[in-house]
C-alpha cells in the first residue's frame, strides 16, 4: 500500500486547533468540553466498547465514515483518568480535522484497526504525531496557557533556588488540573510552544 501523510507543521496544526475551538467552542472557557463537542455539536456517536484498550492497544478510534467515535469503556467509565479519556477524543477529532480527506474510515472497529495496520509505520507516526499536536492545543489554549504560566512563575522565582525546580512540578500539576489534561499534556506544550519556565 502506497500511503503518504500530509506534511504539516506546528503551526498549521495550531491554526486549525484554534479555529476548531473557536467555531465549536463557544463558551471560550478552560476546561474545554470536548465530550459536549464531540457529542452535541459534531453530532458523533460515542459508543464505549469494552476491551478496545486491552484487544488492540488502542483508546479511542472513529469509524462509520467519521460519524461513530469508539471508546474503551474501562476508560469511558473511569473518573481517575478522565483526563486521559478528554484527549483521546480531542485526538480522534484531530484525525476529523486533519485526516478526513486523505484515510479511509472502515465500518468497523476491527476493520479500521486492520486498515492502520497496512498503513507504513512512518507515516502512521506522522498521523498520530498531528493528532496529538492538535488535542493538546485544543485542550490547552495558547493564551491561557501562557497566562497561568507567567502566574506561576512569580510565585516560583520567589521561592529559594533550590526549592524551584520541585514548585515548578507543583506548579505544572495545578495548571494540568485547571485544563483537565495529565501534566504530559502541558510538558508537551511548554516543549511544543517553546515556552520558558
Amino acid at each position: 500500500m502506497t500511503f503518504r501523510a500530509p506534511y504539516l507543521t506546528h503551526p498549521e496544526i495550531w491554526e486549525k486547533a484554534d479555529a476548531f475551538r473557536d467555531q465549536w467552542w463557544r463558551d471560550g472557557g478552560i476546561p474545554v468540553d470536548i465530550l459536549a463537542v464531540a457529542e452535541f455539536d459534531l453530532g458523533l456517536e460515542i459508543r464505549p466498547v469494552e476491551g478496545l484498550k486491552s484487544k488492540h492497544d488502542i483508546d479511542a478510534l472513529v469509524v462509520a465514515n467519521w460519524t461513530t467515535l469508539i471508546i474503551d469503556r474501562a476508560q469511558y467509565m473511569s473518573e481517575r483518568i478522565e483526563s486521559r479519556m478528554r484527549f483521546s477524543i480531542a485526538h480522534e477529532i484531530g484525525h476529523i480535522v486533519l485526516h478526513k480527506e486523505i484515510v479511509q474510515v472502515p465500518e468497523t472497529e476491527d476493520g479500521l484497526c486492520n486498515y492502520i495496520e497496512s498503513i507504513p509505520e512512518k507515516q502512521y507516526a506522522y498521523l498520530e504525531f498531528h493528532a496529538n499536536e492538535f488535542a493538546g492545543r485544543l485542550l490547552v489554549p495558547s493564551t491561557e496557557l501562557n497566562a497561568l504560566i507567567d502566574e506561576q512563575r512569580a510565585k516560583v522565582n520567589a521561592m529559594p533556588k533550590t526549592q524551584q525546580n520541585l514548585a515548578w512540578d507543583y506548579a505544572l500539576e495545578a495548571i494540568a488540573k485547571r485544563f483537565n489534561v495529565s501534566t504530559a499534556v502541558i510538558d508537551r506544550r511548554i516543549i511544543s510552544e517553546k515556552i520558558i519556565l
